[in-house]
């Protein structure tokens, strides 16, 4: 496709159509300055990122993009466009969110006061980078969802385990099955329950803010997403 036609004639809408179906759209972005413009318009950014993860995981591959990526807007755009704000991820950055304090660590180690903070130091919590801006929104769209019962402390991946058969023998699954069936609804129907995906740095697709992003634990070892913890 010729670069001047891309420039000049090509309607706004067929751009993108075309950017969000683009996996890597870093080089699309370098190539075209009309391109690199819509880019980073929230809604463009929210169409791309649930076209390429889905509806259901979108916010969460969105955190892993960092704060260049996700802000308010693109948070709000997101949910706009049919992002699914499961009640399963909003207890996710409420249990990760915010950066160790390194220093008092070191000294509690030092101290011998918790030697078994000295792996922590090495971990960055999934959603640690998340503003605060975006953090407060998530936390009050999924308050203006699931209130009276967001259960921030509570582990959907946990509930969901226990309904289905936790601890018992497979002999017994039908049985739990049949018995929690109705929780089981709820869980998937009313708190839109999805296990959130696996980090995979290597299957996070490039744009023009990527280059500087530091692998991190995803699920956090601390806490993970789809821990039974």
């Amino acid at each position: 496709m010729n670069k001047q036609y891309v420039r000049n004639a090509l309607p706004t809408e067929m751009l993108i159509y075309i950017f969000k179906r683009v996996r890597s759209p870093k080089n699309l972005i370098l190539s075209c300055k009309r391109v690199a413009r819509i880019s980073q318009d929230p809604q463009v950014k929210a169409a791309w990122i649930i076209y390429q993860f889905g509806a259901a995981h979108c916010l969460s591959h969105a955190i892993n993009l960092g704060p260049t990526f996700l802000d308010v807007t693109v948070a709000q755009a997101i949910i706009t466009q049919g992002g699914l704000l499961s009640r399963n991820f909003v207890q996710h950055p409420y249990m990760n969110f915010g950066a160790y304090d390194n220093k008092l660590i070191e000294l509690n180690v030092a101290h011998s006061v918790d030697s078994s903070q000295s792996q922590k130091s090495q971990n960055i919590p999934w959603s640690s980078n998340l503003s605060i801006d975006v953090y407060l929104f998530l936390l009050k769209a999924a308050s203006e969802i699931y209130m009276p019962d967001l259960c921030l402390k509570g582990n959907d991946m946990k509930l969901f385990h226990f309904y289905t058969r936790g601890s018992q023998t497979i002999h017994y699954s039908p049985f739990v099955l049949e018995k929690n069936i109705d929780q089981i609804k709820d869980l998937i129907l009313r708190f839109k329950f999805i296990p959130l995906p696996s980090r995979n740095l290597d299957n996070l697709p490039e744009n023009n803010n990527q280059e500087n992003v530091t692998p991190e634990a995803y699920p956090p070892r601390n806490v993970h997403a789809n821990s039974l913890n």
